[in-house]
């Protein structure tokens, strides 16, 4: 509802918007991983899955950021299903990032802590969902 006034029947500005919340939602779930890995008594795996992790995230919100741009300048565009592949392929990648995060904490030598593994699956789950979001929207464009 908070968006209907912005985009009333456009699906592109519809696409748009999902993605600015998804972009928004990246960036809390970095912010909570950043946390989480400040946090005393992380072992040095845990340590280096946690870089990784944060990483995947800033290349989840680049890529979200590369779709928006996409998306916006889709109407003009010459190639028009060439930048909506791009646009897919982009914010499929986010979803790669993100799988990539969890496996990090799931293949670690030693058992990650619990809560850990609890706030990094919940961080990656707003993401996943939002992002999922958007790609449907965007594939029925």
């Amino acid at each position: 509802m908070p968006y209907a006034c912005t985009v009333k029947n456009n699906p592109r500005i519809l696409c748009i918007e999902a993605l600015k919340v998804a972009i928004k939602g990246t960036r809390s779930a970095g912010v909570i991983v950043s946390n989480l890995e400040k946090k005393e008594g992380i072992s040095k795996y845990e340590a280096v899955a946690f870089r990784d992790c944060v990483e995947a995230v800033k290349s989840a919100e680049d890529e979200l950021r590369k779709t928006v741009k996409i998306i916006g300048h889709l109407n003009g565009a010459e190639d028009k299903e060439s930048q909506l592949h791009n646009a897919i392929s982009y914010t499929s990648s986010v979803l790669t990032n993100v799988q990539t995060c969890i496996y990090g904490f799931d293949e670690l030598e030693e058992k990650a802590n619990p809560n850990v593994e609890t706030g990094i699956s919940r961080s990656m789950g707003v993401i996943i969902d939002l992002s999922s979001n958007a790609l449907s929207l965007i594939t029925h464009l």
